[in-house]
Order: C-alpha cells, then structure tokens, then sequence
C-alpha cells in the first residue's frame, strides 16, 4: 500500500470487521436478492469515486490501486467472485447505478446526510477523518507570556 496509515486500515483484522459489518446489513442476509445475484454470476460489482486519489487511482502501479479498491478486492475474495470497478463522479451516479442493480457497493468517500438516506442504505463509516488546517511552527508563541 502507497500509505503507512492505509496499510494499518486495511490489516487483516479491520478486514475482517469491516466485512462482518459489510455482510451482517440485511443487503447481504442470506436471503438477499442482492447477494444470490453475487453468487450466480460470481461477479460484484462497486462504484467508486473517480477523482478520490489515494482511494481509487486511475492508472496505478501494481499493488497499489487505492483503498478502495484494496477493500472491493477484499470483499470478492471474501465472497470468491470476479470483481468490477467501475469509476463515477458523482452521489446520484453512485445511487442510481445501486438502484438499477448495476452496482451492489459504492464505495467511494460518500457523506450520509437525511436526504441520501432516501435514495440509499448506508452502513457504519470505514473511515473517519476530520479536517483540519496545517500551521507552521514558527508562527505559534513560543511561551505563555507569547500568547497574550
């Protein structure tokens, strides 16, 4: 993996949660529509996000197609089926391919919101962050005294 932090999220033990909590959605109960159509056609199908560089990298080296993808290929391998990535841009291109069945996941850097919540499922987060600015050093006051 391209990055120290990613290599971490995609251990074999946050794999293994992370595909408990994937499958144990009613999207991939054992009488799941979704999840017989895996089975017969031994393909799954994921959307991910087309600019989401290191998630998805369009023409990556060997080894390192993005954590997303890493975590599609988990999920095949999980379920021993062929895997299909196909590259959107956008939430409602992510949303209507899950509708129409083209896809069974988006993964793909999505935000829920109550709106989204209309249109699709989603599970617990696989990753969180939380944005933050960058400072340099040298402008912060060295002591107390500094700060007032």
């Amino acid at each position: 993996m391209v990055f120290a932090n990613f290599k971490y999220l995609a251990s074999e033990k946050t794999m293994l949660v992370s595909l408990i909590l994937l499958f144990s959605f009613p999207v991939f109960s054992q009488t799941s529509p979704t999840l017989d159509k895996i089975k017969k056609t031994k393909l799954l199908t994921v959307s991910v996000n087309e600019f989401y560089d290191p998630f998805y990298i369009e023409n990556p080296l060997p080894d390192f197609p993005g954590l997303d993808v890493e975590l599609a290929q988990e999920y095949a391998k999980f379920l021993d089926v062929d895997l299909r990535i196909i590259p959107l841009r956008t939430f409602d291109q992510h949303a209507r391919t899950l509708e129409k069945g083209d896809t069974q996941i988006a993964l793909a850097g999505l935000s829920s919101s109550i709106a989204r919540f209309k249109d699709v499922y989603f599970t617990d987060p696989y990753l969180i962050s939380t944005p933050a600015g960058l400072v340099s050093r040298s402008s912060l006051p060295r002591n107390r005294k500094d700060r007032s």
